[in-house]
């Protein structure tokens, strides 16, 4: 039988797999390697993956895979991407073309989960205010008085892997942990709570809900206006879940401490806010040498797997 077509898109190209994984996929593909560090437009994102039968792709290249791109690639047969969420994807449409798509569940939990616990220190105790201030890029009279952890209630809004890993992590630190996720409802070290009852009780608040396409930000002005004045917001998930506008306003309000966001969008930039109230951290929290092996293995067993059309780790559409 002859080996389908594939083609890879990725920051480093051929260069992103070991000898073995390059191996592995020229055996059972004949493989397009592409090396695209940066976003492509529409058009030039068509030509490359155009001839796949078999796609694989990373985040780098594409923002969102929406239905111009996919009624585009008629030879389409199936989708490898390398990540957890995938909201910028139209799964729909893919799955009405009858094209399956395979996702990343779990190779950063760990990393994202370590990185949010990173957050929530860096909030409670200032470690970037006073990272500011020895440098002098602020006032050196600026305070970087923090607060202790333990003792205080952390709520955590969706309760996947990730959201688990993180109560795991913050137990440790006294931590008393609460969770709302209307797909699960039990937990031996924590309590399932309404999202209400999270928001006004909570020290912390951490977002590890997955983002819907299309879906309105679960953070808005109504649900900021419940949390306390000295809560913390950190979103380690997606900054499309939280209202920048709404979360701008209540920090310059006081009417919420800090917020740690996993984004490259300078919130801080664009707003005269406090010193030390945002915590942005550049879409890094997946990023870690072990999260990238894991990653990178895991992506090549998909891409193998479809092209032998026994797929592993798909997507399911509602």
């Amino acid at each position: 039988m002859p080996r389908k077509t594939g083609v890879i898109i990725s920051a480093s190209g051929r260069r992103s797999f070991s000898p073995d994984q390059q191996r592995r996929l020229d055996a059972v593909l004949n493989v397009r390697y592409h090396a695209r560090l940066r976003p492509v437009g529409p058009a030039e994102f068509i030509r490359l993956a155009g001839p796949a039968q078999v796609l694989a792709l990373t985040r780098r290249p594409l923002r969102d895979f929406g239905q111009e791109l996919v009624d585009a690639l008629h030879r389409l047969e199936s989708v490898a991407v390398y990540s957890t969420g995938w909201e910028w994807l139209d799964v729909a449409r893919l799955a009405r073309r009858g094209v399956a798509v395979s996702f990343l569940p779990d190779y950063s939990t760990t990393t994202v989960a370590e990185h949010t616990i990173g957050c929530i220190l860096a909030l409670s105790r200032r470690i970037h205010l006073g990272n500011d201030r020895a440098r002098g890029l602020v006032p050196a009279d600026t305070s970087v008085r923090g607060w202790e952890l333990k003792g205080r209630r952390l709520g955590i809004i969706g309760f996947g892997r990730i959201g688990r890993a993180v109560a795991e992590r913050a137990i440790g630190f006294g931590l008393e942990v609460v969770f709302h996720d209307p797909r699960r409802r039990r937990c031996r070290s924590a309590r399932s709570v309404t999202r209400d009852s999270l928001l006004r009780t909570s020290d912390v608040v951490v977002l590890a809900a997955p983002q819907q396409r299309g879906a309105l930000p679960l953070i808005d002005e109504t649900a900021l206006s419940l949390m306390r004045p000295d809560a913390c917001l950190v979103n380690t998930a997606r900054a499309s879940l939280v209202d920048d506008r709404a979360v701008v306003a209540a920090l310059a309000a006081r009417r919420l401490r800090g917020y740690a966001v996993d984004d490259t969008r300078p919130i801080y930039n664009r707003h005269r806010l406090e010193p030390g109230r945002v915590l942005q951290t550049g879409h890094t929290a997946w990023y870690s040498d072990e999260a990238i092996r894991r990653g990178t293995e895991s992506w090549v067993r998909n891409i193998v797997a479809l092209a032998r059309g026994r797929p592993r780790n798909l997507v399911r559409p509602a």
